[in-house]
Order: structure tokens, then C-alpha cells, then sequence
């Protein structure tokens, strides 16, 4: 399994998809790699919305601590 991502779509179009309002000042670029910003969209009590956060899977002993 690849640990990165190609983001084509807009954050309009993704924003759309899922149903959220779209996120004017998320800028993704692509593709996405570890360590870098990636999008989610994140449910909360029924409310959906679109972040950036940092994309990849936790690194023991880098980004975990113990």
C-alpha cells in the first residue's frame, strides 16, 4: 500500500461529493505525499466539513510520541 495520493478534483467538487460547504482557502497539491497537508472531510454530531491535516500513517519514534 503507497503511503501518497493524486487529488484531481476540486475542493468544489470534492465539497459536492460529500456534502459539506466548500473550504475557500484549502489549497491541496498533488499528489499528496507523507508529512505534507491532505484533505479530509471530517463528521461531526451529523455536521460534515473539510480540513487539512498532516497526511501519512504515525512514525514511531518521529511523529509518536512515546
Amino acid at each position: 500500500m503507497a503511503n501518497l495520493y493524486r487529488l484531481e478534483a476540486s475542493t468544489d467538487e470534492l465539497a459536492l461529493q460529500f456534502g459539506v460547504e466548500p473550504a475557500l482557502k484549502l489549497r491541496v497539491h498533488s499528489p499528496v505525499r507523507p508529512g505534507e497537508p491532505g484533505l479530509i472531510v471530517r463528521g461531526v454530531s451529523g455536521q460534515r466539513s473539510m480540513h487539512l491535516l498532516k497526511w501519512g500513517f504515525p512514525r514511531p519514534g518521529r511523529d509518536v510520541e512515546p
